[in-house]
């Protein structure tokens, strides 16, 4: 029986968050750049830590629906 082993991410590059979010890579680097998303460096790696990435998400503004209010 094959077991599944599930690994909990710790860390994000760029191009991960990207993948996870939908966002451009210029937007992802524009953001980290501007402080807006935190991000770490260990050498020459950029990594945004899960709970970062969740913050910034939840940080960022609703959507109106104009039409409903």
């Amino acid at each position: 029986m094959k077991q599944n082993n599930i690994v909990r991410r710790l860390g994000y590059r760029p191009r991960d968050v990207v993948e996870a979010t939908g966002f451009s890579l210029r937007t992802v680097q524009r953001k980290i750049a501007s402080g807006e998303l935190v991000a770490h460096r260990c050498g020459s790696a950029v990594i945004v830590y899960p709970e970062d990435l969740e913050a910034w998400l939840g940080s960022l503004p609703t959507v109106v629906d104009r039409a409903a209010a």
